[in-house]
Formats: structure tokens, C-alpha cells, sequence
């Protein structure tokens, strides 16, 4: 079915672009795509790694923080992380005891991240898991270990919300990992069959030396069953305290993480749940060093018996302008400051008498001096 399912895809695809004329070239990578992609058709895969790295260096181990960033500056992050017997197959369902094979037994996974702030409010970031191995039992159809490989690239973006202490982002999702074994048919776990998109709140509230984090957020990815478990829709959610243990320089972390199911929330083999504790070292201003130990509280997909983990964050530093450049005058000042240079030019203030001189003393008294009134005639003699 799914080869005819192709065919038509082809042929549907190839006769459209010799009557448009156009887009050929897009048509045959269309039609390459679908033939690469078949043995997903065939396969289902899912992630198996519970271990999501916080999208940047301010963040938690797993756990993201609302931290505002100055306008493009950026940052880069490398989580390592080692689970322990992530995925077991069980003789009976929900028996701990009745473990009989470990399909994954050993998982080292590289996080590779980057952010960039953008006007102090938003960020973008990218994420890259890298399985650096993955080891494990084979058991005819069930889910096997890939080994060395991609795991899915994520890419997404967060606003801060009003207020500061929280943000909403979204994450996306694609399936560059490896897909499952095609000859034997057993599904893949380095990544999941197709896109998923995680709209995320993100909030913290501070409370002196500690602060408490919390995720919320909603993943929506095509529903499979695979080793037993029904994986679809689901909520996943983690709550953290950080507590200053030596201000500006260690910090210690607690955090709890977790998936279920939407439709059949607490379901043992689709609700995996891990805890983690740490701490951070902050080198210098950029540099940030940090170690958390963990272990699995359910028996859910991807949750281990044991976990390690370890990141170094890289934060630029802002470049603050120096103390000896005088910060710019605001454009109302320069206009002020113009305008009264303008008015100097204007009205002047007075000018300088100039020097008196001998000949100008004699007329200018000559001129001021008032003649001397008529000397009246004397009074007539009456016979």
C-alpha cells in the first residue's frame, strides 16, 4: 500500500509540472523526498531522550527561565547527559520486576544550543541533540538503539510577557533523526517520525535567595504506538527552586520534569517523570560550569533508572560604554543648545566705548553746555 500510495504521489507530482511548465526541479525533489522518506512509512519513531536542555545558559538544567537579554546579544550552551536503562522491555505490564530486556541500556547524548536576544524582550533560539551512542538488546520488532546519530533539530522563539517574570514560547521540531531499522522493521527512538510543536509558558518567582521555576506547555506530534505505549499529544511540565548558595557564583538547582498523555493523563508507560539536582558555577560574568545527578520516578517512555548530566553556558558580555566617554547629549538638548547660540548671534551684548579723545571732549561739552539765559533790561524810569 504505501508503495502505491508513492506512486500516485509521483505521478500526480510529475504531471502537474509538465503542464505548468514550471517547477520541474522542485518536482523531482519532491518526488526524492518521498522515496528517501519511505522507511518512515513503514517504521514509527520517537524520541527517547527525556533529557530536553533549557534553551539557554540562564536557564535551568532542563528547566527554562523568563531572563531578558539586551538586544542582540548571544549565547551558546553544551549539555552532556548519560541515562541509564532509559527503555525496558517488560514480560508483564506495569511489573517492575518482570524486566527482562534492556532495549536501550546506555544513551550519551550531546545538546548543542544557541540564542540571541532581540530588543530586550524577544529571543530566538536553536537546539541539536547528538546521540553519541546508544546501546542496547535487540528483541525482533521492538524499539532498537541507533548508535551514533542525529537526534531531531528544534528551532523557536519566546516573548517576554509584561511584568517580566514570565514568557511564552513556542519550539518546532524536525525529524532529522535517525528513523528505525528497516530490515527488521523495529522502530527508531533517536527522533520523532514527523514535526512537533511545543507552545511553552514559561514563569519564575522570586522569593529572596530562592526562586521558584515553572514550565508549562502543550506538545502536539502524530499519535503512535511503539514498544507497548500509546505516544501522542501530550502535556509536559517541570517545576524548579533555585537557591543562591554563594551569591553571583554557585547556585544549587532541584528540578522535576515530566510528559502524560492528554487523553489518558497518569498512564504509566506514556507519562515518564525524572528529577534532577545540581549546581552552577559561574566562572566569570560569561563562562557558566554546571553538573545535576537524577533519577527516573515512573517506568514511562524514556525515563531512566539513572541519569548524568553536565553544561557549559558562554554568555557575551555587554560592552558598557567607558567612563571617560561622555554619554551623547538627547536631541531636545542639541536643539536647546543650538537656539541659544543662535540668539548670542543675534543680540550681542553691548559693545566697548571707544577711547575719548581731547577734541572730541571740547565739542561734546561745547554741544551739552546751555547757553546763559538774557540778562533782563533794566526797569524803566517813570517821570
Amino acid at each position: 500500500v504505501p508503495a502505491c500510495i508513492l506512486s500516485v504521489l509521483r505521478a500526480l507530482v510529475t504531471t502537474r509540472a509538465k503542464c505548468a511548465g514550471l517547477g520541474r526541479l522542485g518536482a523531482a525533489a519532491l518526488v526524492l523526498a518521498l522515496t528517501v522518506s519511505r522507511p518512515a512509512l513503514a517504521e514509527p519513531a520517537a524520541a527517547l531522550d527525556l533529557y530536553t536542555a533549557a534553551v539557554t545558559p540562564e536557564g535551568g538544567f532542563t528547566l527554562d527561565r523568563p531572563a531578558r537579554r539586551p538586544h542582540l546579544v548571544a549565547a551558546a550552551q553544551l549539555h552532556l547527559d548519560y541515562a541509564n536503562d532509559p527503555l525496558v522491555y517488560e514480560t508483564t505490564r506495569a511489573a517492575p520486576d518482570s524486566e527482562r530486556v534492556a532495549l536501550v541500556s546506555d544513551q550519551w547524548t550531546a545538546h548543542f544550543g544557541a540564542s540571541l536576544g532581540l530588543h530586550g524582550r524577544f529571543l530566538v533560539y536553536a537546539t541539536m541533540p547528538v546521540h553519541l551512542a546508544m546501546e542496547g538488546e535487540r528483541l525482533g520488532s521492538q524499539p532498537t538503539a541507533t548508535g551514533f546519530g542525529a537526534g531531531d533539530l528544534a528551532v523557536g522563539g519566546r516573548v517576554g510577557i509584561e511584568g517580566g517574570d514570565a514568557a511564552l514560547q513556542v519550539t518546532l521540531t524536525l525529524p532529522t533523526g535517525e528513523g528505525g531499522d528497516g530490515s527488521t522493521g523495529a522502530p527508531g527512538v533517536a527522533g520523532d517520525e514527523g514535526p512537533t510543536v511545543e507552545p511553552e509558558l514559561v514563569t519564575e518567582i522570586p522569593a529572596g535567595p530562592v526562586r521558584v521555576v515553572a514550565n508549562a506547555g502543550l506538545r502536539l506530534r502524530k499519535e503512535i504506538i511503539l514498544a507497548g505505549a500509546r505516544l501522542g499529544d501530550a502535556l509536559t511540565y517541570g517545576l524548579g527552586v533555585v537557591m543562591g548558595l554563594v551569591p553571583d557564583l554557585v547556585d544549587l538547582h532541584a528540578e522535576f520534569h515530566g510528559t502524560s498523555l492528554l487523553d489518558d493523563l497518569g498512564n504509566r508507560g506514556s507519562s515518564p517523570m525524572e528529577a534532577l539536582a545540581g549546581a552552577r558555577l559561574r566562572i566569570d560574568r560569561r563562562w557558566t560550569l554546571g553538573a545535576a545527578f537524577g533519577l527516573g520516578l515512573t517506568r514511562g517512555y524514556g525515563a531512566p533508572d539513572a541519569r548524568a548530566g553536565a553544561m557549559l553556558g558562554w554568555l557575551q558580555e555587554r560592552q558598557e560604554p567607558r567612563a571617560s566617554e561622555a554619554p551623547a547629549a538627547p536631541p531636545e538638548r542639541v536643539a536647546e543648545v543650538a537656539e541659544v547660540a543662535e540668539v548670542a548671534d543675534v543680540a550681542p551684548g553691548p559693545e566697548p566705548m571707544p577711547a575719548p579723545t581731547p577734541e572730541a571732549d571740547v565739542i561734546e561739552t561745547r554741544e551739552t553746555q546751555e547757553p546763559p539765559p538774557p540778562a533782563e533790561p533794566p526797569p524803566a524810569l517813570v517821570p
